[in-house]
């Protein structure tokens, strides 16, 4: 990534510092455990939905890709 594209930070709203790429559905066990758990969510799916978020709100965000080896699904 370029300097030439990371925000000016005076313009932040905010910096959303604990953020999870997740990885496209699969149908995996563990998904529907997570859904189960956590309940169902209307997040963006995707980097390219992830960025659109955050730039819509002037926001900055920390992104942390899930760690896959015990679910099965894919790494992002």
């Amino acid at each position: 990534m370029t300097t030439s594209r990371l925000p000016d930070s005076k313009l932040l709203t905010a910096i959303d510092v604990h953020v999870h790429l997740e990885a496209p559905k699969s149908g995996a066990a563990a998904e529907a455990a997570a859904e189960k758990y956590f309940g169902r969510t209307d997040a963006p799916q995707g980097a390219e939905a992830l960025v659109e978020y955050y730039r819509s709100r002037k926001m900055a965000c920390v992104v942390f890709g899930v760690d896959e080896r015990l679910t099965g699904r894919a790494q992002v």
